[in-house]
């Protein structure tokens, strides 16, 4: 037998494993976001992973910086937002994405966090708008109506954590930024609205 045969395989093998990792990097791994100007948001960090519905949700174990995917500007920034027409937990920050492939869309982090940023602040990707706060009802996040406050997708008569399109795909995006997602989202487009 050659040598070739060996080193060849050991390639394919180190190649595939690589394409596995960038696909389902763990919540918190170092995988290099694919889309350019963009960073994955959880990189470094520890999250653990639940559920995705009208976004993805995520847990902190501390108080953990939220990172912002991409350059952008805050549009909307609430502390108060409270339910019943609300978030758990009051608050919710919004923000534009101002450069690369998703330019235009609305993304929300939302549910316990603290230190938003506030409206009309700009910022690159990697920098952070917020704090999560350990403890229920953690974060959540996705693609949001285009004034920032509330998801691009509602459950409209769904029940409570029923998996939306708009969570869907965001979780699609999520790992094409190397993040994992506790749930495989399947094929299909990883954004719903633009906002130009």
């Amino acid at each position: 037998m050659s040598a070739k045969g060996p080193v060849l395989a050991a390639v394919v093998l180190g190649s595939l494993l690589a394409v596995s990792a960038a696909r389902h990097g763990a919540a918190g791994g170092h995988v290099a976001a694919v889309q350019s100007g963009y960073v994955n948001p959880l990189a470094g960090q520890s999250w653990t992973l639940a559920r995705t519905d009208q976004g993805v949700d995520y847990r902190p174990a501390v108080p953990t910086p939220v990172r912002a995917i991409g350059a952008g500007v805050v549009v909307y920034s609430s502390t108060a937002d409270c339910p019943p027409s609300g978030w758990p937990a009051c608050a919710v920050i919004g923000y534009r994405l101002t450069a690369g492939p998703k330019a235009g869309n609305v993304i929300y982090v939302a549910e316990h966090l603290s230190g938003l940023l506030p409206r009309g602040a700009s910022f690159r990707a990697g920098a952070r708008i917020a704090t999560a706060l350990p403890g229920y009802p953690w974060t959540e996040w996705g693609w949001a109506d285009c004034g920032g406050s509330a998801p691009a997708v509602h459950y409209g008569g769904a029940a409570d954590g029923t998996p939306m399109a708009g969570g869907l795909a965001f979780a699609r995006f999520m790992r094409e930024l190397g993040a994992a997602t506790a749930q495989d989202p399947g094929p299909g487009p990883d954004a719903v609205r633009s906002c130009r």
